[in-house]
């Protein structure tokens, strides 16, 4: 149905458009508020698409279009769940099942071109990106419900063209982080890593960032280096990162990230080392470094298993080293989970916090008088369920705070 020559098929073809059995171009009434997952995405995806749709709508059997899908971030945090991953897997279910006149670029092609290719311009064959942010209710919410926003921006004008919500049910849904996120030992909320989320959920007419289709090249690799990890394919892991690095605008927080735990995990100490001292001067630049660390229940000593809470003597010390290197004094924030009285948090949350500015001390000694501890408890919680496992570890994060001096 994508061409017909002569007028007798062309006649055809008018014909079987008109009665394909597929020729609904609406997406029909927004379900419910709190659909369960499959109903939500499937409604999200159908709306995008009838917003670009041309008029009259059969007219998309003659034209070329493609979209690209990347990764669907927590749109609160900027990591990828079990949850997320099930959208991404529904999303190129439903482009695959109603949208097959769209044709699907794939994030594994464009990876395999950008590690083979990194100094070619960058380009894809894709006419839109399409991104999404599944943004879960407000911390500490009795019902732990979710608000996708889906968007597709065009790559070539540079704007949002289509831009839907829909309200999720997510009973039940694991919101657990993938294991590269809940192994990372800092929360990655610098501009590049939140980058897709962000434009999932900007308004339609909105330009996109500079650069999209080289932020693509980044992003497949990301993505082939984040999955290999996930499945213990650590060696495939750090080359797909140090392929992004490579690359224009490589040089980000996810990436570092990603061969700093590749590193580690293959038990390279010293290659480990260098990428974490990058991710510390990265967020000595933007003003702004969320540390992991995992604390004993009620204490300010680390937890006592040497797997956890080894590196964290490393950690400080590049901390340590890159903020003595800036002319900036350090506000150190303790957060907590939203477990236990306020009172007692903001407490502990304070207690942590001093703790760690006295280990800073001691690789610094100028630190004493370019840094300050406070602690907010769990009044800036970016989970707020209070289960005190891995889902909410981000809750518990230490935060320095690059400010004037």
């Amino acid at each position: 149905m994508r061409w017909c020559a002569g007028r007798s098929a062309a006649l055809a073809c008018a014909t079987a458009v008109a009665l394909a059995g597929c020729a609904t171009p609406a997406a029909g009434p927004a379900p419910s508020a709190g659909a369960p997952l499959p109903q939500a995405v499937a409604w999200g995806v159908d709306d995008l698409m009838a917003q670009v749709q041309p008029s009259p709508w059969w007219l998309r059997w003659f034209q070329s279009r493609s979209v690209v899908a990347e990764p669907v971030q927590e749109g609160a945090v900027g990591q990828q769940t079990a949850a997320t991953l099930v959208v991404d897997r529904l999303i190129g279910q439903r482009l695959a099942e109603r949208h097959d006149h769209v044709r699907r670029v794939s994030l594994r092609d464009i990876a395999a071109a950008s590690a083979s290719l990194p100094t070619t311009p960058a380009t894809t064959t894709a006419t839109w990106v399409l991104n999404g942010a599944l943004v879960p209710t407000a911390p500490g919410a009795d019902k732990r419900g979710a608000t996708l926003h889906l968007a597709l921006a065009d790559l070539e004008s540079g704007k949002v063209v289509a831009r839907t919500t829909v309200s999720v049910q997510d009973a039940g849904a694991d919101n657990a982080p993938t294991v590269f996120y809940q192994d990372s030992p800092v929360l990655m909320r610098d501009p590049a890593s939140l980058s897709p989320s962000r434009a999932a959920q900007a308004p339609r007419g909105a330009s996109v960032e500079p650069g999209q289709a080289g932020r693509l090249r980044v992003s497949a690799l990301l993505d082939q280096g984040t999955a290999a990890y996930n499945e213990g394919r650590t060696a495939e892991a750090l080359k797909a990162f140090q392929a992004a690095l490579a690359l224009p605008g490589g040089d980000q927080t996810r990436v570092h990230t990603g061969i700093y735990l590749s590193q580690a995990r293959l038990g390279n100490a010293a290659e480990a080392r260098l990428a974490f001292a990058r991710i510390a001067a990265l967020g000595m630049t933007s003003r702004s470094l969320s540390v992991k660390f995992l604390f004993a229940p009620g204490k300010t000593e680390f937890w006592p298993d040497p797997k956890v809470s080894d590196p964290y003597a490393m950690w400080l010390e590049q901390i340590a080293t890159q903020a003595a290197a800036s002319p900036a004094c350090l506000n150190i924030v303790g957060h907590s989970s939203r477990s236990g009285s306020a009172e007692v948090n903001d407490r502990l949350s304070q207690q942590r916090a001093e703790r760690i500015g006295e280990w800073l001390q001691r690789t610094s000694v100028d630190m004493a008088t370019r840094s300050r501890a406070s602690g907010v408890g769990f009044r800036e919680n970016l989970v707020g369920t209070g289960s005190d496992d891995a889902r909410d570890a981000i809750d518990r994060r230490v935060e320095f705070k690059v400010v004037d001096c």
